[in-house]
């Protein structure tokens, strides 16, 4: 989902955070090595108990932005 600008929004069930990084590092070098060589900035978040879709959202972007601000 398009979250606005240049962000987008991607929801996946039934796997750990461990393995949602694998993924992300694969993405990740997949790009780098390809002709364009593409780089993205990824800010990942695990809905908690009792947490909202809303405050998983605010977290998620809070990670992406002190993620980027590292890069």
């Amino acid at each position: 989902m398009r979250f606005g600008g240049d962000e987008f929004l991607c929801g996946l069930t039934s796997v750990t955070q461990a393995e949602v990084q694998e993924r992300i590092e694969k993405v990740k070098a997949a790009l780098a090595d390809g002709p364009d060589q593409v780089a993205i900035t990824v800010g990942l978040a695990t809905l908690g108990p009792d947490e909202t879709i809303d405050e998983l959202f605010r977290r998620a972007d809070a990670a992406f932005y002190s993620t980027r601000k590292r890069r």
